[in-house]
């Protein structure tokens, strides 16, 4: 696959952010979902999509979440001026990540079912979570398991029978190439990967949305280990020059919501990571990595 260093002198690509969650803030989890538990709370919603409009975003895309307030930041955020993409809720694996957000699953039926509800209330594609996520306090470490290799390759296969895209959580170089040789359409974090993995998301149609805030965020600030972060941050600059530049997709997403990282504020901040990992060809690979991920993840709405 080529590179695409052939065009340096892009322009800054409008603001976007390829991976925010809107039932959170940033702050305390906890709290922020408490907000929505009972009902998605409106008048906070249409507070962050003004944020984002003021801005001048242009997309967003979401996680979504099992409270409803991103499906409803998705039905209304055209009133803002702003395409926005929704799941309407992720899917976990009972037992692994993704309880304080997600829709479980035991068997693969049940999966299927899942996805059927998905499609039948209009969501834009699927997220699914493939692994657990990085222990911010030991180096190397993931939370929780992955997903066995065949039912990731199921997964996948009867989401695309439905037509819809799907939308990886995945971290550890096992997951991403298992979620990639599946047919995966973006893998969301992918933190952990080597040399094989890497080789594989840059000769696949893949996009990846490397989220750098939720950790590049947190160094300095004391809440965890700075060696542990700034060598998770150092292994995936590398991973992100080396994808980059062997002609992969590459889309900017900041993870807003998660701990430490604000909306709106935080797709500035993930333009900044992208443009220290990747230099001059940042916003050619980047405006190349929205293209995909809106041709892809387009709202059924619009």
């Amino acid at each position: 696959m080529d590179s695409i260093q052939d065009d340096v002198y892009a322009p800054k690509p409008e603001l976007h952010d390829c991976h925010v969650h809107m039932v959170l803030d940033g702050v305390d989890w906890k709290a922020a979902i408490a907000r929505h538990k009972q009902q998605p709370d409106e008048s906070y919603i249409r507070k962050v999509l003004e944020s984002y409009a003021q801005a001048g975003a242009v997309y967003v895309r979401e996680g979504g979440d099992k409270y409803g307030a991103g499906w409803l930041a998705r039905n209304i955020a055209r009133e803002y001026g702003i395409e926005y993409a929704s799941p309407v809720f992720p899917i976990y694996q009972k037992g692994n990540y993704g309880g304080f957000i997600g829709r479980s699953f035991q068997t693969i039926e049940e999966y299927e079912r899942l996805v059927d509800e998905v499609y039948d209330r209009g969501g834009d594609y699927v997220k699914v979570m493939l692994s657990g996520i990085m222990d911010f306090d030991n180096y190397g470490t993931i939370t929780g398991y992955t997903l066995p290799r065949q039912m990731v390759f199921s997964m996948i296969d009867y989401a695309h029978s439905k037509g819809l895209a799907v939308m990886a959580h995945v971290n550890g170089a096992r997951a991403i190439q298992d979620a990639v040789e599946g047919g995966v359409d973006s893998v969301e974090h992918g933190y952990f990967s080597d040399e094989e993995s890497r080789e594989a998301l840059a000769n696949s149609d893949t996009i990846w949305v490397p989220t750098f805030s939720p950790i590049s965020n947190c160094i300095g600030i004391g809440k965890y280990p700075d060696d542990v972060l700034k060598k998770i941050e150092a292994d995936q600059t590398e991973a992100v020059r080396a994808v980059a530049n062997m002609g992969g997709k590459i889309a900017s997403g900041s993870d807003a919501g998660a701990g430490d990282v604000l909306h709106v504020k935080a797709a500035e901040d993930e333009y900044s990571y992208m443009k220290r990992a990747l230099g001059d060809i940042c916003d050619s690979v980047i405006t190349r990595g929205l293209d995909e991920i809106r041709g892809r993840f387009a709202s059924r709405a619009q």
